[in-house]
């Protein structure tokens, strides 16, 4: 996890802005690179998931980073505290036994955000969550405000209970969840590849991708550096309220048109073959009437180019000698 710490100072009475970022691949990146370290410290702190016992311990450590500004000679303690839950090591195919763990971690961090609230009962609590769209509304079409989350798999229904968690977390706490739809693009190394990544890349290799759906099926893809954006804003927006956005394009497109997009701007030929049978070819969309009004996600074509661009000039992609390979077509 990374805690975050703001460098000046907020609000009326002065103090300090801490953030606790947990979880640091493709989408915490995308936070903390929104983030910015201009006017905020970062500094990384442990967070183990085979443990609860570790998890318990850790989170003192933690604790101990962020009190020391609490002692009665520092005039001006931390006012702003962010808890951002964009941790997870299950994927949308996992099993039951994969998602319990993250279950309880997820517990162990609402009781933490209960004791800070504790220690710091004057100071303005968030805590922000990163669910899933895609995994509470599987198979649905056009979901708007009307819509009911009715997970198909483990892995919906450990997000929603993550939100009903959350839901339940007594005292003054600001909750914040963010539901995203199919979410692509690059946002460093180390970080799990989605199926536009992995597609790029496979074919920099000359390799088939194996794509689980049809060339018919329906998603709705969004930009990670726009999530990551979103986010940061609402961490500057001092608002007290609750929250639920559903962040989408509203813009649903089919796994062959994205296909032929990316070849198109990549400037070459992909090759790939689809596997129907692990329950993947179900359609969905979302309603432009469900997205936030100051919402705008980048168009996909842009957003292709941008992942596209961003991945070759990454070690991750390809090495130097390769990237003459790709011819950009604007």
């Amino acid at each position: 996890m990374i805690l975050i710490e703001s460098r000046e100072e907020q609000g009326e009475h002065g103090g300090r802005r801490t953030i606790a970022l947990f979880g640091v691949g493709l989408i915490g990146r995308s936070i903390l690179s929104a983030i910015g370290t201009s006017v905020h410290k970062a500094r990384a702190l442990s967070f183990s998931w085979n443990s609860e016992h570790d998890q318990t311990q850790e989170l003192g450590v933690i604790q101990k980073n962020i009190f020391p500004a609490y002692d009665e000679k520092v005039t001006r303690p931390v006012s702003h505290f962010d808890i951002v839950w964009a941790a997870g090591q299950a994927g949308f195919d996992s099993l039951e036994n994969s998602v319990i763990p993250e279950l309880r971690a997820f517990e162990n961090v609402l009781s933490f955000s209960l004791q800070l609230q504790r220690r710091a009962p004057d100071a303005q609590h968030s805590f922000h969550l990163i669910s899933s769209a895609g995994g509470l509304f599987e198979g649905q079409k056009h979901v708007d405000r009307t819509s009911v989350p009715r997970p198909l798999r483990p892995y919906g229904h450990a997000k929603l209970q993550q939100e009903r968690l959350l839901s339940r977390l007594p005292g003054q706490t600001r909750k914040i969840i963010y539901r995203l739809s199919s979410v692509y693009g690059f946002s460093g190394t180390g970080t799990r590849f989605g199926l536009v990544n992995t597609i790029i890349q496979n074919s920099v290799r000359r390799q088939s991708s194996n794509i689980f759906g049809n060339l018919h099926t329906i998603r709705d893809y969004v930009l990670v550096s726009d999530i990551g954006q979103f986010v940061a804003d609402r961490l500057r927006h001092l608002d007290l309220n609750s929250h639920i956005f559903s962040l989408a394009s509203g813009k649903p497109t089919t796994i062959f048109e994205m296909l032929k997009r990316m070849e198109k701007i990549v400037g070459r030929r992909f090759f790939y073959t689809f596997d129907s049978v692990r329950k993947n070819a179900t359609d969905m969309s979302f309603s432009p009437a469900i997205l936030p009004q100051f919402w705008q996600p980048t168009d996909l074509e842009t957003g292709l180019r941008k992942t596209a661009r961003s991945l070759v000039s990454s070690s991750l992609a390809l090495a130097p000698t390769d990237q003459s390979l790709f011819s950009f077509r604007d």
